[in-house]
């Protein structure tokens, strides 16, 4: 079987015998491109083979590194939030005389937070598509300056373009009854950051797995983004809607089952200690941990409220973090097969089904809020 590199077309001859049952991959000598090496005797047009690769990346989210990395920026994340809240809590009469300047502070949080989760996103999308290259978990150390040069791309596109658009629009809260004129004037510019900001944030997770995967300067990464936007157009939509469905389901299960296993502890510590503790919490909610009552000194009783806290804290943690792995490994998965087979990893039944969904949806809410 002959095969060609898509980044520096370097030709590949596979004997027969060592091609799989499934889809397979391995990397180009020349410029470390991921090439896919169809199924023997097999297509990977088809939307069934697709559909089962992508739920190959379940299997692939269950990965210590992808893991801790998610775990990671989830706590900084979470850290740097609580952090804002407790300072405006503190200095609450300082802000309240200083408006604009609470709203910048708040505003440079929540830029903090995305770029965070941004970050964190690009790594496990890196180490995903290491794996999915050679098998193992890939080593940051030894890839530092691709990582510089990417984390530089991540941070333009997470927030570097948001504050683009934000300075453009600042001037017309300060020029008066001039801002018509203003966003005449500069409405081309307008018009061109808010269609590259919807892009990027809408398709943000492809987007970090595609600069991942690529091992390209800056201006090929972007260059070829776009190109790959334009060859797969209606096919994103349809990964997109699955990769929410199967994440969706994920989580609902995972919250249920964690819900489920802290009430069980609950009202089994309450039984046992003779004590109205799940009852509490469930008609008092978190205002009722500090009366919670206690075997021995208050303190003590209040000390284990806290513990529960802190280790429910920590469940719910893990499991938000597992939560990104799983929509990223599938993102990452998604953006191979679409690389490894152009515009056809998706037929076009399931393009209409998934464009016809939506469309009735918002039919149905259109028709529910005129009745």
């Amino acid at each position: 079987m002959e095969v060609r590199c898509t980044g520096c077309n370097q030709k590949y001859v596979i004997p027969d015998d060592r091609l799989r049952d499934k889809l397979s991959y391995f990397v180009c000598e020349t410029c470390g491109e991921t090439i896919a090496l169809k199924p023997r005797g097999g297509d990977v047009g088809g939307a069934a083979v697709s559909a089962k690769d992508i739920l190959e990346g379940i299997y692939l989210s269950f990965n210590l590194k992808s893991f801790l990395i998610s775990a990671v920026g989830m706590f900084i994340i979470c850290t740097v939030v609580f952090s804002a809240l407790a300072t405006a809590g503190a200095f609450q009469e300082f802000i309240s005389g200083w408006p604009l300047l609470g709203w910048t502070a708040g505003a440079a949080v929540v830029l903090l937070c995305l770029l965070i989760f941004d970050i964190t996103l690009y790594l496990v999308s890196r180490n995903t598509a290491h794996r999915i290259s050679t098998g193992r978990d890939t080593r940051f150390s030894e890839e530092q300056p691709e990582l510089y040069r990417d984390l530089a791309l991540v941070a333009v596109i997470s927030i570097g373009m948001i504050l683009a658009f934000l300075l453009v629009l600042a001037p017309v809260g300060f020029i008066g009854d001039g801002w018509v004129l203003y966003t005449g004037l500069l409405y081309p510019v307008i018009v061109f950051l808010a269609v590259v900001l919807f892009l990027s944030q809408w398709t943000r997770g492809m987007l970090f797995a595609f600069i991942a995967m690529k091992n390209w300067t800056v201006a090929d990464t972007l260059r070829g983004f776009l190109r790959f936007l334009g060859r797969e157009n209606v096919n994103i939509p349809v990964y997109m809607m699955l990769i929410s469905f199967v994440s969706s389901v994920f989580t609902v299960l995972l919250v249920l089952l964690l819900g489920c296993g802290v009430a069980l502890a609950l009202a089994a510590v309450s039984v046992i200690a003779g004590t109205g503790i799940a009852g509490q919490l469930l008609s008092g909610g978190l205002t009722s941990f500090t009366s919670l009552p206690g075997a021995g000194a208050p303190f003590l009783a209040q000390a284990g409220i806290v513990l529960i806290v802190v280790f429910s804290y920590m469940l719910f943690l893990a499991v938000a973090a597992y939560c990104v792995v799983l929509f990223q490994t599938l993102t990452v998965v998604a953006v191979t097969i679409m690389e490894s087979n152009p515009g056809r990893s998706v037929n076009r039944v399931a393009v209409l089904v998934c464009m016809a969904i939506p469309a009735a949806l918002a039919v149905v809410a259109t028709v529910l809020y005129l009745i």
